[in-house]
C-alpha cells in the first residue's frame, strides 16, 4: 500500500456519506466496500490488489461496475491498471483529454460488456450524433505520438514535484496522494488568509 487516506477533503467526504469513517487507505477490505461506495477523481492510484478487491467484492454484491480510466497513462507510482484485466463485464470510460492532451476536442470511448451495448447505443443517440470528424481523425493520430506524449508526462513529473516539495513549505497541506492526474488538492483552511475572512 502506498498511502494512508487523508485529512480533511476525506473528511468531507464522510459528511455526504453520512459521517461513516474513511478508513485509512492500509485498512480497506473488500466487506467495506458496499458502505464505502464514492466516486470522485482523488488523483489516488489504486494497486491491481485493490482494484481487483474492489471489482470483485462488487460483482459479489451484484453491483455493477464503472471504472473512470480518464487519467490511465498517468500514473506517478507504478504501472496503470484497468479494471478489465480484471473483469470483462466492467464498463470502462477512457478519453483523449488527459494523456493524449486533446482537452476540449470532446472525444473519448467507451468499453461495455455486450449485453449493455444496445442500451447504451440508444441513450448516445438521444445525446449527440457523433464525435466531430476533426476530433476522430487527430485522436486516431494521437495513438502514433506516444514518445512525445511521454516526454510531456515527465513534464507533468517534475511539476509534480516541485508541488509536493512547495505547497507544504508555503503552509498548504496536501490532502489526497498525487498518485496520478496533474494536480493537487490543499487544506487552505489554516492560513493566515483563510483565518482573516480573505478567503473566498
Amino acid at each position: 500500500m502506498k498511502h494512508e487516506k487523508s485529512t480533511s477533503l476525506f473528511q468531507y467526504w464522510n459528511r455526504l456519506r453520512g459521517n461513516r469513517p474513511a478508513p485509512k487507505r492500509t485498512e480497506i477490505e473488500p466487506s467495506d466496500i458496499k458502505s464505502n461506495l464514492f466516486a470522485a477523481t482523488t488523483c489516488l492510484d489504486y494497486s491491481h490488489e485493490e482494484l481487483r478487491a474492489l471489482v470483485e467484492t462488487a460483482s459479489s454484491l451484484g453491483i455493477s461496475v464503472i471504472s473512470d480510466e480518464i487519467y490511465h497513462g498517468l500514473s506517478f507510482v507504478g504501472p496503470d491498471h484497468t479494471a478489465l484485466a480484471i473483469d470483462p463485464d466492467v464498463t470502462v470510460i477512457n478519453s483523449f483529454s488527459k494523456y493524449y492532451c486533446m482537452t476540449g476536442w470532446r472525444i473519448g470511448w467507451m468499453v461495455l460488456p455486450e449485453k449493455l451495448v444496445r442500451q447504451v447505443e440508444c441513450l448516445q443517440q438521444s445525446l449527440y450524433i457523433s464525435a466531430p470528424a476533426l476530433s476522430q481523425a487527430a485522436a486516431v493520430e494521437a495513438f502514433a505520438v506516444t514518445a512525445e506524449l511521454e516526454q510531456i508526462k515527465e513534464r507533468y513529473r517534475t511539476n509534480r514535484a516541485l508541488l509536493m516539495k512547495g505547497l507544504p513549505e508555503l503552509g498548504f497541506e496536501i490532502t489526497a496522494p498525487l498518485d496520478d492526474a496533474f494536480y493537487a488538492y490543499c487544506d487552505i483552511t489554516q492560513g493566515d488568509g483563510y483565518n482573516n475572512g480573505d478567503v473566498r
